[in-house]
Protein backbone atom coordinates (compact mmCIF):
# COMPACT_ATOMS: atom_id res chain seq x y z
CA UNK A 1 0.00 0.00 0.00
CA UNK A 2 2.75 2.52 0.23
CA UNK A 3 3.17 2.71 -3.04
CA UNK A 4 0.13 3.46 -3.88
CA UNK A 5 -0.03 6.22 -1.27
CA UNK A 6 3.17 7.55 -2.26
CA UNK A 7 4.18 6.45 -5.72
CA UNK A 8 7.69 8.76 -6.27
CA UNK A 9 9.12 5.66 -3.49
CA UNK A 10 8.10 2.83 -5.72
CA UNK A 11 11.78 3.77 -7.96
CA UNK A 12 12.39 2.59 -11.36
CA UNK A 13 9.91 1.06 -13.75
CA UNK A 14 12.93 -1.89 -13.56
CA UNK A 15 12.12 -2.76 -10.34
CA UNK A 16 8.16 -1.96 -10.31
CA UNK A 17 8.28 -4.66 -13.28
CA UNK A 18 9.91 -7.16 -11.38
CA UNK A 19 7.69 -7.26 -8.73
CA UNK A 20 4.74 -8.02 -10.44
CA UNK A 21 3.62 -11.57 -10.75
CA UNK A 22 4.81 -13.16 -14.03
CA UNK A 23 2.50 -16.04 -16.10
CA UNK A 24 4.12 -19.79 -15.47
CA UNK A 25 2.17 -21.59 -18.05
CA UNK A 26 1.12 -21.17 -21.59
CA UNK A 27 2.08 -18.71 -24.42
CA UNK A 28 1.79 -14.68 -24.18
CA UNK A 29 3.79 -14.08 -27.65
CA UNK A 30 6.30 -15.98 -30.19
CA UNK A 31 9.28 -13.60 -29.32
CA UNK A 32 9.17 -13.78 -25.47
CA UNK A 33 7.62 -16.09 -22.82
CA UNK A 34 7.20 -13.68 -20.42
CA UNK A 35 4.18 -11.77 -19.53
CA UNK A 36 3.25 -9.61 -16.76
CA UNK A 37 -0.38 -9.48 -14.85
CA UNK A 38 -2.19 -10.72 -12.24
CA UNK A 39 -3.37 -13.90 -11.04
CA UNK A 40 -7.27 -14.02 -10.79
CA UNK A 41 -8.93 -16.34 -7.89
CA UNK A 42 -12.67 -16.98 -8.13
CA UNK A 43 -14.82 -15.80 -5.42
CA UNK A 44 -18.59 -15.48 -5.25
CA UNK A 45 -20.48 -12.78 -7.29
CA UNK A 46 -21.26 -9.75 -5.19
CA UNK A 47 -24.46 -9.38 -7.83
CA UNK A 48 -25.62 -12.97 -7.13
CA UNK A 49 -25.73 -12.62 -3.49
CA UNK A 50 -27.58 -9.33 -3.70
CA UNK A 51 -29.64 -11.16 -5.87
CA UNK A 52 -29.94 -14.16 -3.39
CA UNK A 53 -30.93 -11.45 -0.24
CA UNK A 54 -33.07 -8.85 -2.33
CA UNK A 55 -35.32 -10.47 -4.53
CA UNK A 56 -36.81 -12.47 -1.85
CA UNK A 57 -37.78 -9.84 0.11
CA UNK A 58 -39.14 -8.19 -2.52
CA UNK A 59 -41.17 -10.90 -3.33
CA UNK A 60 -42.06 -11.45 0.64
CA UNK A 61 -43.41 -7.54 0.59
CA UNK A 62 -45.21 -7.85 -2.29
CA UNK A 63 -47.26 -11.40 -0.85
CA UNK A 64 -47.72 -9.75 2.01
CA UNK A 65 -49.33 -6.77 0.38
CA UNK A 66 -51.37 -8.86 -1.25
CA UNK A 67 -52.73 -11.04 1.63
CA UNK A 68 -52.52 -7.88 4.13
CA UNK A 69 -53.46 -4.51 2.27
CA UNK A 70 -52.18 -1.57 4.00
CA UNK A 71 -49.87 -3.01 6.59
CA UNK A 72 -46.26 -1.73 5.17
CA UNK A 73 -44.92 -2.15 8.56
CA UNK A 74 -45.27 -6.06 8.53
CA UNK A 75 -44.51 -6.12 5.11
CA UNK A 76 -41.06 -3.97 5.41
CA UNK A 77 -39.99 -5.21 9.04
CA UNK A 78 -38.37 -8.57 7.69
CA UNK A 79 -36.73 -7.23 4.54
CA UNK A 80 -35.72 -4.13 6.40
CA UNK A 81 -33.64 -6.29 8.59
CA UNK A 82 -32.01 -9.14 6.42
CA UNK A 83 -30.91 -5.96 4.60
CA UNK A 84 -29.63 -4.88 7.46
CA UNK A 85 -27.91 -7.64 8.62
CA UNK A 86 -26.53 -8.22 5.07
CA UNK A 87 -25.14 -5.01 5.23
CA UNK A 88 -23.33 -5.40 8.51
CA UNK A 89 -21.44 -8.68 7.29
CA UNK A 90 -20.45 -7.35 4.20
CA UNK A 91 -18.85 -4.65 5.54
CA UNK A 92 -17.12 -6.85 8.07
CA UNK A 93 -15.92 -9.11 5.48
CA UNK A 94 -12.44 -7.22 4.72
CA UNK A 95 -11.47 -7.48 8.77
CA UNK A 96 -12.21 -10.87 8.96
CA UNK A 97 -9.62 -11.53 6.07
CA UNK A 98 -7.26 -9.02 7.35
CA UNK A 99 -6.85 -10.77 11.04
Amino acid sequence: MEYFESPSCAGTSVKTLLSLPKKINGKICPLNNIGWGLHAHEKPSLFKVFCLIILPSIVFVICWLCLHPGDLQGAFAPPTFIVALFGTILISLPQLGAS
